[in-house]
């Protein structure tokens, strides 16, 4: 297995974009879901700094666009172009063509909804190749998973989500292990304060398909997640269930698929 020899952080050169994407549609109180994508693609995030950040829609539906800089170390088979990169993250093109689709106007996507990447670097090998998070040596990977489920259950408890949707197996499985873990969020010295648990009852859509081939509703019926198979990503749905210290439970519904 060829090394990495490259380490992108959008989050670093592209931060004047991820900003404008946080303070635009960062979460909200009716937000509902995350949908969490794996780490940046070389010509989404990597160059607008927005997860799965197709150029195009990111600049004329997101309205967002920055000045883009360039990582310390650029490989010179992926160069970051920022808001003139001509090409086209496929990923990005899909999520956020379908959001566009289906929500009309992205203030109305983003009440509902969060998208965010469960990692945010990108790692590339000396050919350029992009080698994913799931695809590093055990010595790199563990101690990354680690931050990173970190930061999942940070995100969760500051979102509150209902639901987050892994796109992808990779992010569905991480989102599972993440939710699996009692974290206690003690930011008081209080004994109640909430932690993050995965609900152990889960349905989910294990079909070719992006978001589900089934909708997904809460128990008052609303739809969270309608039949979008046109689109392309393996879906599950893991559940993050708030819980009191105590053990009462804030809510008890996981959805179908």
């Amino acid at each position: 297995m060829a090394p990495v020899t490259h380490v992108y952080n959008p989050l670093s050169y592209a931060w004047s974009a991820h900003r404008q994407y946080l303070e635009r549609y960062g979460c909200n109180l009716e937000m509902e879901v995350i949908l969490l994508g794996m780490n940046p693609g070389p010509w989404g995030m990597a160059q607008t700094g927005v997860p799965f950040g197709e150029v195009t829609l990111v600049r004329q539906w997101l309205g967002i666009e920055a000045e883009i800089e360039r990582p310390e170390d650029e490989h010179p088979k992926r160069r970051v172009e920022g808001f003139d990169c001509h090409r086209s993250e496929v990923s990005g093109r899909r999520l956020w063509g379908w959001a566009k689709e289906q929500f009309g106007t992205p203030q109305e996507f983003f009440r509902r909804f969060f998208v965010a990447n469960y990692c945010p670097l990108m790692f590339l090998e000396a050919s350029g190749r992009n080698r994913t998070p799931d695809r590093l040596p055990a010595a790199e990977r563990e101690p990354l998973i680690e931050a990173c489920d970190e930061a999942l259950r940070r995100t969760v408890d500051v979102c509150e989500p209902r639901f987050v949707v892994g796109v992808g197996r990779f992010a569905e499985q991480r989102a599972r292990q993440a939710g699996s873990v009692d974290q206690n969020r003690d930011n008081d010295g209080d004994d109640d304060e909430h932690h993050c648990q995965q609900r152990r009852s889960i349905n989910h859509c294990s079909g070719p398909c992006w978001l589900c081939r089934r909708q997904v509703t809460d128990p008052d019926g609303r739809v969270l997640l309608r039949h979008y198979n046109e689109l392309f990503i393996r879906c599950k749905l893991p559940r993050f269930q708030k819980t009191q210290q105590s053990g009462s439970t804030n809510a008890t519904d996981t959805g179908s698929l």
